[in-house]
């Protein structure tokens, strides 16, 4: 266990030190302000959630005409249903079987196909295509009318209770839920391109871990270890008892003992995890389950024969690396990233030009292009330069008017 008590100290000093230069700074209350404002920007309306009802609606309609999906729910899950989706989020559908018997993966396939022929012949989808994954068989397709990509699973039990009990989670601190959205959201791990597991990069379930995390390992700690929520490892639990749980700490005011902002967790958490850089490779863990860092020798015995580039524990199956997509290649961009965007907030001239700031961090307007790379280290010289030309600009000033005054008086 020496490895974790170095790997929170190595943290620890790295974010305090660079968290109170931010506190002495005027420039705390900026941040929070432009972060609080890109949070709410992200928020989805009441027509947001509508079209996505609308979407199910429908589906639910034309799923009764195939014969093959008779005794089958349409159940949303993912980020729609743990209420941390965006207006451009997709939507994840999964079809449950009313029965508890299991479906074969030819079953699946069948049903899939099966939706997939019933979408084009009643129209109102495109780009409509069935996808034979290793995993999980899925149909993708775009809604016409709403313009939301939406996947379609078939019998995705777990995901359905992980996106459920994500939600109860998140929602015990205000404050979790808007440094998702920041982080993890299709915001900064998108803008930066490293929020996608086919290229080797995070999905956002293993971000927004990454950010319960961060909370639990404040001091004092904002969310307690899952285990104290989730239960024992393998013990059955449904909300209602995950409910309960989470009555009990918030009942005891836990986390709010802790007063820091949104601006300093933002900060802080780019500190923590660009702070372990170097440990990944030495088989660093997040673990949620227990609230503290953890290491190969604390983790399933199975990863050890495993080449994982990074792990994040899953902590309702914690046989299950969240990080599995990431490679050795592509855990270099996913640290750069960090640290880069690390480097910038801690740079008193970004806050400057806050503008600027927010184009580098989140590549603001949403719509805006994404670079095939991350912002590079030339991005915080740019914004040191306008930097030095406004306060060279201001020098001036003073200067010129003095010159005027003594003509004058001449």
């Amino acid at each position: 266990m020496a490895l974790d008590r170095d790997i929170a100290a190595t943290a620890a000093q790295l974010e305090h030190q660079r968290v109170d230069d931010l506190r002495r700074s005027n420039a705390a209350a900026l941040f929070e302000g432009l972060l609080m404002a890109t949070a709410n920007q992200l928020q989805p309306t009441q027509q947001d959630f509508e079209a996505r009802v609308d979407i199910l609606r429908r589906l639910e309609y034309l799923i009764r005409e195939i014969d093959v999906c008779k005794g089958l729910a349409i159940k949303p899950f993912g980020s729609f249903l743990s209420n941390l989706y965006t207006p451009w989020g997709d939507l994840d559908i999964t079809l449950m079987p009313l029965e508890s018997a299991p479906l074969s993966r030819s079953k699946k396939t069948k049903i899939l196909k099966s939706i997939h022929d019933a979408l084009l012949q009643a129209g109102g989808a495109i780009r409509v295509q069935v996808l034979f994954r290793p995993r999980v068989p899925l149909l993708m397709f775009e809604d016409a009318w709403w313009r939301i990509s939406c996947d379609i699973s078939v019998s995705n039990t777990d995901a359905v209770f992980k996106s459920h009990a994500l939600g109860l989670i998140v929602g015990m601190d205000l404050r979790c839920r808007q440094l998702i959205f920041l982080v993890s959201v299709k915001c900064w791990a998108k803008a930066q391109c490293i929020n996608d597991p086919k290229m080797g990069t995070l999905n956002s379930y293993a971000l927004s871990l990454l950010v319960i995390f961060h909370l639990q390992t404040r001091n004092p700690p904002i969310l307690p270890p899952l285990s104290a929520i989730i239960g024992q490892v393998g013990a059955s639990a449904d909300g209602f008892q995950y409910l309960s749980r989470i009555a009990e700490f918030t009942e005891r005011g836990f986390g709010k003992g802790n007063t820091s902002s949104v601006a300093e967790l933002f900060v802080s958490f780019f500190g923590q995890f660009s702070a372990v850089e170097e440990l990944w490779i030495q088989g660093l863990a997040v673990c949620t389950f227990r609230g503290q860092w953890g290491d190969k020798t604390t983790t399933d015995p199975s990863w050890a024969s495993k080449n994982y580039a990074m792990l994040v524990e899953d902590p309702f199956d914690l046989s299950e690396n969240c990080a599995r997509s990431v490679h050795q290649g592509s855990l270099q961009h996913v640290c750069k990233a960090f640290r880069l965007s690390h480097e910038l907030l801690c740079d008193k001239f970004s806050y400057w030009f806050l503008g600027k700031l927010k184009e580098t961090l989140f590549r603001w307007p949403h719509a805006s292009p994404r670079p095939c790379f991350h912002p590079s280290r030339p991005g915080i010289e740019q914004l040191r330069e306008h930097a030095s030309l406004n306060a060279s600009r201001k020098n001036d000033r003073p200067e010129k008017q003095k010159k005027g005054k003594k003509q004058v008086k001449q």
